[in-house]
């Protein structure tokens, strides 16, 4: 009897280890993540395309995390978002001058059309906000929603 119970013992160990084995393949790897999505503003006007980047600061691991701007919005899916933690921001912002350029010899040239010319772009936004940023926020788990409202101003 007591030869039963142990044999019974070890396959219920067995059983269980399996199950949780089984269980861990289905976890992703890597650190948990979180999405990140909200508006961009300058002087008030949505930003018509641009770029926004976090970069990990004080004591966060992890990679760097961005997505590209379209019409004032911006959004980054959890599964390439950033690890929840403290970041510096950094967005850059471009826009039409109004100006037609001629390429550089060897740059695309106006798309189907064959255009000798193309759109002259900026980049508008001052150095504080870019290379230069002081901008800071908090990812915390989960959805995030965080706008940004720059101004020409310092």
């Amino acid at each position: 009897m007591l030869q039963l119970v142990r044999s019974c013992r070890w396959k219920s160990l067995v059983i269980v280890g399996l199950a949780l084995g089984g269980l861990a393949g289905c976890t992703k790897s890597g650190p948990e993540r979180a999405a990140l999505e909200g508006q961009v503003t300058f002087d008030g006007k949505p930003v018509e395309s641009g770029a926004i980047t976090l970069v990990p600061t004080e004591g966060t691991t992890g990679p760097s995390s961005g997505a590209e701007i379209k019409e004032g919005k911006y959004s980054i899916p959890a599964e390439s978002g950033p690890v929840p933690g403290n970041y510096r921001v950094e967005i850059i912002a471009t826009r039409k001058t109004g100006k037609q350029i001629t390429p550089m010899p060897g740059q695309a040239v106006g798309g189907p059309s064959g255009a000798a010319t193309v759109d002259d772009i900026e980049m508008f936004v001052p150095p504080q906000y870019n290379r230069q940023s002081t901008l800071k926020i908090e990812v915390k788990s989960g959805a995030n929603q965080e706008d940004f409202n720059l101004t020409s101003k310092a």
